[in-house]
């Protein structure tokens, strides 16, 4: 059942036989013989940790689109923490259930949760690529759009999950910040005309603090069009334009809220065939 992806974690964090269970970065020296009791304090420790304010972390979408062959992953990584180094963000497939032989177990036995493959667009290794490098503020955002290309015959979308690690690297090695998991959603399949608003639909500056631009290109005239901001939690916050697009380029020229809180904040266009929605950040 190993990868790629899996031997090189095992390599990065010393592993020499299987299973090892790793928390905070450290070998729990998991056996036979002590696992029960290895096993509730691995819970107790990962409980803990929970409860901790992390310093960063990362939030995922991950859409499958099997017209264009492809899983479409949005993330925005936060720091809640000032902090500093060399962080990297890696995406992962997750297959949440695959039967095959195992000793001991049989021909059909279920393996679950198993690390498929690391799939950051121009990773150089099975750890992404860097995030951010230096001195990192709390409150710092960084987005990041990939397109991962699939076999459409063979990828069953409900048995996958995108798992997002941030990784701080320190010398050779790729130590454990964070992770998080969700799984791949099923696209609501984009129209020509759809497909060419959200291609076009561009937000400037990228960190608002006045005024703010809004460009984008219709390939004919959309009726009862809406560009509204909302804030992460759904609730509408303002309406933006109401009424029909022109076909081809136009620019519209926002005015931030006057009361809206410094943060992250969704900016949703909708129309008759769909909706395109951005993330953009208030200071």
């Amino acid at each position: 059942m190993q990868t790629d992806a899996s031997k090189a974690f095992a390599s990065n964090f010393g592993a020499t036989s299987q299973p090892r269970f790793f928390v905070n970065n450290t070998d729990q020296n998991a056996t036979s013989s002590n696992f029960p009791t290895v096993r509730q304090t691995i819970k107790t420790m990962v409980d803990d940790n929970a409860l901790q304010s992390p310093v960063v972390q990362t939030g995922i979408e991950a859409n499958y689109f099997a017209d264009e062959n492809n899983v479409s992953i949005q993330t925005n990584t936060q720091f809640f923490q000032d902090a500093e180094g060399d962080y990297y963000l890696g995406l992962y497939f997750i297959k949440k259930l695959l039967v095959a032989p195992q000793a001991n177990q049989g021909d059909e036995a279920q393996h679950h949760e198993l690390l498929q493959e690391e799939i950051t667009p121009n990773a150089e290794d099975d750890f992404g690529t860097p995030l951010v490098s230096g001195t990192i503020a709390s409150g710092n955002i960084y987005g990041s759009v990939a397109t991962v290309n699939i076999n459409t015959e063979t990828f069953d979308y409900q048995n996958y999950e995108v798992a997002a690690i941030i990784w701080k690297k320190e010398a050779e090695k790729y130590i454990f910040v964070n992770g998080n998991r969700v799984d791949v959603d099923l696209g609501v399949t984009r129209t020509n005309s759809l497909a060419a608003l959200e291609s076009s639909f561009s937000i400037r500056p990228n960190i608002i603090t006045n005024d703010f631009q809004l460009t984008f290109s219709a390939k004919e005239e959309i009726q009862n069009a809406r560009i509204d901001l909302y804030n992460m939690e759904g609730q509408l916050i303002q309406n933006f334009y109401s009424g029909n697009l022109s076909t081809g380029e136009q620019t519209l020229q926002v005015q931030r809220p006057g009361n809206i809180a410094s943060g992250v904040y969704l900016i949703k266009m909708s129309t008759v065939d769909g909706q395109v929605t951005k993330r953009v950040i208030f200071e």
